[in-house]
C-alpha cells in the first residue's frame, strides 16, 4: 500500500451543505442542516438553488487555482444521500463528483473521498447533514452505512485520482469505542476490496486520538488515522494570544504528533489559520499557519487545509487568501 503524503485542501460546503460557509443558499429559511433546508424549500426551489450551487461553488478553474498553490489533494466530504435515493435530498450529487475525478485526473491532483454525514448522524452537528440527535448507533443506520462505503468504493475505488476513503467523519466521542472500532473494520475491508492499490483507507480519531490509534493496531486495521486540529472552539483557545496559539503548535501539538505517528500513519484533515479570540492581524494568522505546517512537515504527516472556499472569504477561506499557505 502506497501512502500519498497529502498537501490539500478540503472543498467543504460543495456536496455537504454547512450554513456558514454559504449562508446565502439558506436565505429566507430557518433550517441548520441540508435536510432541513431540503424540507423546508420542497423539491423544486431545493433543486433549484443546490444544483446552481454545484455546478458554481467548486469548478475545473478552482481547482487549477489549487494545483497552482503547490498543494497535490483535496479532501471532499459527501453525504449518505450522494447517489439520489435518500429524500428530501436533492439527487445528482455523484454525477458532480464523477466530472471532479475528470478534473483532478486532468491536473494530477489526488482526490480523498470522506463520508461527511453518515444516516442518523454520527455527530449531531449541522455538517453532519441532520443537527441534533446522534441516532447513527441504531443498527440500520450503521448498516446502512457499511452499505454506502461499499457502493462509494465500488464507483470510486478504481478512479487513477483517488487516494483515500474516509469511511466516517468526526464520530461522537458518546459512541461506544467497541461499536466504532467493529464499524472501521468492516468499512475498511470494503474500501480494501474495491479500491486500486494507491488507495488508503481512512478512520477519524473521533477526538481520541491514542485510544484509536491504539485500538485499530489492536484490531489489525490497515488505515490512516485523520485528526482535526483548530483552537478556535474551546475557551482555552479564546483568550490565548497569537504566540500562545504558535506555542500550543509547536509544543503540544508537535509532541502528539510525533508520539502518534511512530506506531501509525497519521493525516491531519483539517485544520486552520482561524484562531480563538479577537484582534488579530493578518500577519498573526500567516505566522499561525507557517507554524501548523512546519510542525506538520516536521512530523511527516499529511495535512489538509479547511477550507477552499466561504462566501465571506475570510481566513477560512484559501482560495481569498494565497499568502498562508507556504509553497
Amino acid at each position: 500500500m502506497t501512502y500519498v503524503l497529502a498537501r490539500g485542501v478540503n472543498l467543504g460546503g460543495w456536496m455537504v451543505l454547512e450554513r456558514w460557509i454559504t449562508p446565502s443558499l439558506f436565505e429566507g429559511v430557518d433550517a441548520k442542516a441540508e435536510y432541513g433546508l431540503c424540507l423546508k424549500l420542497g423539491s423544486r426551489e431545493a433543486k433549484r438553488r443546490i444544483e446552481r450551487h454545484r455546478e458554481t461553488f467548486i469548478t475545473e478553474a478552482h481547482l487549477r487555482q489549487i494545483k497552482n498553490l503547490g498543494l497535490n489533494s483535496v479532501r471532499v466530504p459527501v453525504g449518505y444521500w450522494l447517489f439520489g435515493d435518500e429524500t428530501p435530498f436533492v439527487p445528482g450529487g455523484d454525477e458532480v463528483l464523477d466530472r471532479l475525478f475528470v478534473w483532478a485526473k486532468r491536473l494530477s491532483l489526488g482526490v480523498v473521498l470522506v463520508f461527511h454525514a453518515a444516516p442518523g448522524s454520527q455527530n449531531g452537528n449541522d455538517h453532519s447533514g441532520r443537527a441534533g440527535a446522534v441516532a447513527w448507533v441504531q443498527p440500520k443506520n450503521i448498516a446502512r452505512s457499511l452499505d454506502f462505503i461499499e457502493r462509494l468504493a465500488q464507483r470510486y475505488g478504481q478512479k487513477e485520482a483517488l487516494i483515500g476513503i474516509e469511511v466516517l467523519n468526526e464520530p461522537s466521542t458518546d459512541i461506544p469505542l467497541k461499536l466504532l472500532i467493529d464499524y472501521y473494520k468492516r468499512s475498511v475491508a470494503a474500501v480494501r476490496t474495491h479500491s486500486h492499490g494507491g488507495v488508503d483507507a481512512i478512520v477519524s480519531d473521533a477526538f481520541q486520538p491514542k485510544q484509536v490509534c491504539r485500538a485499530i493496531r489492536s484490531a489489525r486495521i490497515d488505515a490512516v488515522v485523520d485528526l482535526h486540529l483548530y483552537q478556535v472552539f474551546t475557551t482555552e483557545d479564546r483568550v490565548l494570544s497569537i504566540d500562545g496559539h504558535i506555542n500550543k503548535v509547536e509544543h503540544r501539538w508537535a509532541r502528539e504528533l510525533h508520539e502518534l505517528s511512530r506506531r501509525n500513519r497519521i493525516m491531519v484533515g483539517e485544520w486552520s489559520a482561524a484562531m480563538g479570540g479577537s484582534g488579530f492581524g493578518r500577519d498573526d494568522h500567516r505566522r499561525y499557519a507557517s507554524a501548523q505546517q512546519q510542525t506538520f512537515e516536521q512530523t511527516g504527516v499529511s495535512w489538509m487545509y479547511w477550507t477552499a472556499r466561504t462566501e465571506d472569504r475570510g481566513v477560512w477561506s484559501l482560495l481569498d487568501n494565497h499568502d498562508l499557505i507556504r509553497q
